[in-house]
């Protein structure tokens, strides 16, 4: 009786110690693909998404030199819009991030002068304005990378999609 029950325990673990491999080496070779889907991502575009609303955050500060105690909603939507493309890795949603930017761009524009601006502000605002338009135009014909969407399609198929969903690997 004592030899089964060794047997059980060492066939029980045998097998938690496989699944536990399988996990690792799938979630690993998730992480490889997602990383480099991200890095492709990065030269791809995602690099200049971030300086894009790096920009943006210089046109805010006009902005908030008149209402530094008072914030419009206004700015928190373009804030919001902003942080929405930094924290992403992924190309396509910063793609969708970089959308509701620009429209937040347009609606701080024009927030702009309804402030008491100096000439020099106003010269620096459309300034950078122009700059932000110029950016987003060489943003145009960017689509989300071959390495990105050969993860998404790994991460919708059996096996990878229940090792991604035990181990938290989330789609780009």
């Amino acid at each position: 009786m004592a030899g089964t029950k060794t047997r059980v325990f060492a066939l029980l673990m045998t097998l938690i110690m496989i699944i536990a491999a399988v996990l690792f080496g799938g979630m690993r070779s998730l992480t490889k693909l997602r990383n480099q889907a991200v890095e492709e991502a990065f030269s791809n575009g995602g690099y200049e998404l971030d300086q894009r609303a790096n920009e943006a955050i210089n046109l805010m500060d006009i902005i908030y030199e008149y209402e530094h105690e008072n914030y419009s909603s206004v700015m928190w939507d373009c804030y919001d819009a902003i942080f929405a493309v930094q924290d992403t890795d992924s190309l396509s949603a910063k793609l969708d991030a970089n959308e509701q930017l620009s429209a937040m761009i347009e609606k701080v524009y024009v927030y702009l002068y309804t402030l008491n601006l100096t000439e020099a502000e106003r010269t620096e605002a459309d300034y950078i304005y122009d700059k932000l338009m110029e950016m987003d135009a060489a943003l145009v014909g960017i689509e989300p990378t071959d390495a990105e969407k050969k993860f998404n399609k790994v991460l919708d198929e059996f096996p990878a999609n229940v090792i991604a969903q035990i181990t938290g690997v989330d789609a780009l």
